[in-house]
Parts: C-alpha cells; sequence; structure tokens
C-alpha cells in the first residue's frame, strides 16, 4: 500500500495495483482501474516514487544472484 493525502489533509493508503493513470490536471488525479478517479494533494513525482518503491520493495530478489563456476 501507498500512502496518500486527499485533498482536505486527511491521509490514507491505496494498492497501487489498483492504479491505471496518474496525471497533473493541476490536481493530481488518479484513475483506477474500477472506473474509480481520486484527487490527491500528492504531486504527481512524489506519487510515482511511492509506486516504484513499493514495486522494488515487492518484487526484490532474495536470493544472490548466480555466478558460474
Amino acid at each position: 500500500m501507498i500512502e496518500l493525502t486527499r485533498l482536505n489533509g486527511s491521509v490514507y493508503f491505496l494498492n497501487p495495483d489498483w492504479m491505471l493513470t496518474v496525471e497533473a490536471t493541476p490536481d493530481t488525479v488518479i484513475r483506477l482501474k474500477d472506473g474509480e478517479v481520486l484527487m490527491v494533494k500528492d504531486s504527481v513525482p512524489t506519487v510515482i516514487e511511492r509506486f516504484t518503491a513499493y514495486y522494488q520493495a515487492l518484487h526484490q530478489p532474495t536470493l544472490k544472484p548466480y555466478t558460474s563456476p
């Protein structure tokens, strides 16, 4: 989950798997796969950074890289 801030200042968490697009209009608008539209205070770069960090943490390899003998 990533932390986002509503326009009224309240904080909530969103599952990034539901995100379809993020755009600045000038408010940051997030469109979800189910058609819902969310407006947040967070900037587009901030949303993208949190999205990227979430997936990097989720898919972080836990095994050591293979090296040939």
